[in-house]
């Protein structure tokens, strides 16, 4: 079995928006919808290459949308690395800067 692991940055991200949706649609819906984000972070760990190339940002460096947001990860050993979190309106280019 294949594991997943957050950087620091998209635990920051996390937490934003588990805050974000607590406030605005309460916190069931906030659960849900992190467990559904870990759901996707398990099934890309076994799965790696099901999302999309974005070497263009940075080598090595893949997506896969979850509702609004767009799991950034990279690929290692173990299974993935989620890198960034982000609300799928946002310029990826910028914000996956070193990443």
């Amino acid at each position: 079995m294949n594991t997943w692991r957050l950087s620091a940055t998209a635990a920051g991200d996390l937490l934003r928006i588990g805050r974000y949706s607590r406030r605005k649609w309460g916190k069931p819906h906030s659960d849900r919808y992190l467990a559904g984000l870990h759901g996707r972070f398990a099934m890309l760990a076994e799965r790696p290459g099901a999302g999309i190339a974005r070497d263009h940002i940075s080598p090595g460096l893949r997506s896969f949308p979850f509702r609004v947001h767009v799991i950034y990860y990279r690929r290692i050993a173990t299974g993935i690395r989620v890198v960034r979190v982000l609300d799928g309106r946002r310029r990826p280019e910028r914000l996956l800067a070193g990443h």
